[in-house]
């Protein structure tokens, strides 16, 4: 532990010794101080690089030069050997590989922070009429977590510490992202949902432990492989994935944090495409209210107009203005960083669930790079319903 600390230390004192001088000495020394400061959060281990993750997705906290570095960080982790896996897989679920798969991929295809993912083929039996009966092997994604991950994260120090709000928020989701079971327990959820939703859909977990985790092996591509598609393939499948988080929010009053590229897998499905969740970062169940005022501020950013009696009224008013007299027209995203960026000014708070919600919509928006797509569907909804689904929710806007 002591030598941990010491390692800490030594990392990121250049990052301390030049923060006090940050926005002193002009933009230049302003970009090497975030970059030392992302080597340092890199080279530090998984909870640092989690934090620096989390901190990028977060422009209502931080401030959005800083969201911008930390959004490059390099997660390039060791993969653990297979031995490990085996190991890990006989302690869960008290069996032999070989007696729980008919084949089982001994090279990842992929390994992030907290787990590596293997994929494999799942046998089992079940009876029927009294006679055993085996059903047809299944393909699965096994998630195995990384050895010592817990003890090198620190999250059970950062559990008995007393911690600002923002780093207890941190905190839940660290310990949400290290327990499997966790992860399990949100991804069932959202799946349940999502049952009779045509064209989006969550991985199913099958066999759940701490350490492991056994679920569907979603077929497709990465919705990020569409980046060189032409702009009506690249528009439709960013409009499906819209479709689903507008209906998250809106009619199932949930909401994860997961929505980036890399968590989002496409494939054809019939005549359309069909997009699927790998797992759930930070959720968060929105009441009536929160759900009522999430579409509120976003509608009230993209039409210009929003209200308020707080000390910051000038700024946000002045900001406004700026926006309906410029020739060119500021996006959507644009414009709800300078909000974010008054509100830190001015110290003003936001209810964390409706935060959630707004930078969920901002992360879409972000990665879509189709000038307002998101927040013309979001503001074109009708005033009772979405798609079908009545919503209970609804007020007089």
């Amino acid at each position: 532990m002591i030598k941990r600390v010491v390692y800490l230390a030594y990392l990121f004192s250049p990052t301390l010794v030049m923060a006090p001088w940050a926005d002193s000495y002009g933009v230049e020394y302003k970009k090497l101080w975030l970059r030392n400061f992302r080597v340092a959060l890199e080279k530090a281990g998984s909870a640092f690089i989690l934090l620096g993750q989390w901190a990028a997705t977060r422009p209502d906290i931080f401030p959005r030069d800083l969201c911008n570095e930390l959004s490059n960080i390099q997660t390039k982790l060791p993969e653990h050997g297979f031995a490990y896996t085996e190991k890990a897989i006989m302690e869960a679920f008290n069996c032999k590989l070989h007696e729980l798969f008919d084949d089982f991929e001994k090279v990842p295809i992929a390994s992030g922070i907290i787990t590596q993912v293997h994929r494999a083929t799942l046998k089992y039996e079940s009876s029927s009429g009294g006679k055993q009966k085996m059903i047809k092997p299944t393909v699965v994604a096994v998630k195995i977590r990384h050895p010592d991950i817990v003890e090198s994260s620190f999250a059970h120090i950062m559990n008995n510490c007393m911690l600002d709000k923002n780093l207890q928020q941190f905190a839940v989701y660290i310990n949400t992202q290290l327990n499997l079971s966790s992860r399990a327990k949100e991804l069932s959820r959202f799946s349940h949902k999502f049952r009779n939703f045509e064209f989006a859909s969550f991985t199913k977990p099958i066999l759940v432990h701490p350490t492991v985790l056994v679920g569907t092996y979603e077929q497709g591509k990465s919705v990020a492989c569409y980046n060189e598609a032409s702009n009506a393939t690249r528009t439709y499948i960013i409009l499906c994935v819209t479709e689903a988080l507008l209906k998250m929010i809106m009619v199932n009053q949930s909401i994860h944090a997961g929505v980036h590229p890399g968590n989002i897998i496409v494939r054809k499905k019939w005549a359309v495409s069909h997009v699927s969740f790998l797992d759930v970062g930070m959720t968060a169940e929105l009441s009536n209210d929160e759900t009522f005022f999430v579409r509120k501020l976003v509608r009230g950013v993209y039409y210009n107009y929003l209200s308020f009696s707080d000390a910051f009224i000038e700024d946000v008013e002045k900001a406004f203005a700026s926006w309906k007299t410029e020739e060119v027209r500021v996006d959507c995203l644009e414009r709800m960083h300078r909000l974010f960026e008054i509100m830190r000014y001015h110290k003003v708070d936001m209810d964390e669930n409706v935060r959630l919600g707004v930078t969920t919509v901002m992360a879409l928006q972000a990665w879509q790079q189709i000038e307002d797509t998101c927040i013309i569907l979001w503001s074109s909804i009708d005033s009772s319903d979405f798609c079908g689904y009545k919503l209970s929710w609804q007020k007089e806007t």
